[in-house]
């Protein structure tokens, strides 16, 4: 009822919807135990979340795939059409992704919402595509965060290709989020193949992409591998 009223014609069904969302997410997610957002004490992850919930997961997973569907088909996608996808990305966005010590990470619990998570890459709006690499995060579990890195590293174009800048764009916040859920410790150990398929892509903060935005999300992305960068290291 609280994610559906968002849709509603009138004004005081989704503003209700609204109050009772942010109330529901606080039951549900636990009381702020620290200052810090993004703190594991403050999030649960998303096996525990979806077995405490299991009704929610085919509901959300419904209305994800639902969308991705209209964001690939039309170019004329609005986040006004779909006013309930914010708050289920929001709640998702939320989970922790699951514990190396959990086994049930690798069933279809998980891996049913990346697909669709993925594509809304491309979604026209920028706000979408920002809440949406954060909501992916969770479904990627903590010894996989580096090798799903890797892979929307190859996915970027190369120099000469066509592609879209909205996708680019949406990709390289996926690549940012989840290298952001990635300890440092980890990228210091792991991480030297990772850097090198991302210089590799170098171009996209060169003069040759026309885009600031990109330009700037990929030297984001470089930059955070900047102890790890040799001295000769040069700028696109």
């Amino acid at each position: 009822m609280a994610v559906t009223g968002f849709a509603s014609s009138s004004w005081a069904v989704r503003n209700a919807s609204m109050q009772l969302f942010g109330s529901l997410v606080k039951r549900m997610l636990g009381q702020r135990q620290g200052t810090d957002d993004n703190s594991e004490m403050n999030t649960i992850n998303v096996v525990d979340f979806f077995n405490s919930y299991p009704a929610l997961h085919k509901f959300f997973l419904t209305h994800l795939q639902s969308t991705a569907d209209s964001v690939s088909n039309s170019s004329l996608f609005s986040p006004m059409s779909r006013p309930e996808l914010f708050p289920i990305l929001t709640l998702l966005s939320n989970l922790h992704p699951c514990p190396k010590t959990s086994q049930s990470c690798s069933s279809s619990l998980l891996s049913d919402f990346v697909p669709h998570l993925e594509s809304l890459s491309s979604c026209p709006s920028y706000a979408v595509r920002v809440v949406a690499a954060n909501a992916l995060v969770p479904f990627i579990p903590c010894e996989h965060l580096l090798s799903k890195a890797k892979e929307l590293v190859i996915l970027l174009p190369g120099p000469g290709e066509s592609f879209s800048q909205n996708i680019l764009h949406g990709t390289l916040l996926q690549i940012s989020a989840v290298l952001q859920a990635v300890t440092w410790s980890t990228v210091a150990m792991n991480g030297r193949g990772l850097l090198n398929e991302i210089l590799n892509k170098i171009w996209i903060c060169s003069c040759n992409n026309s885009c600031p935005l990109t330009r700037a999300s990929f030297l984001g992305i470089v930059m955070k591998f900047e102890p790890l960068l040799g001295k000769d290291f040069e700028r696109g």
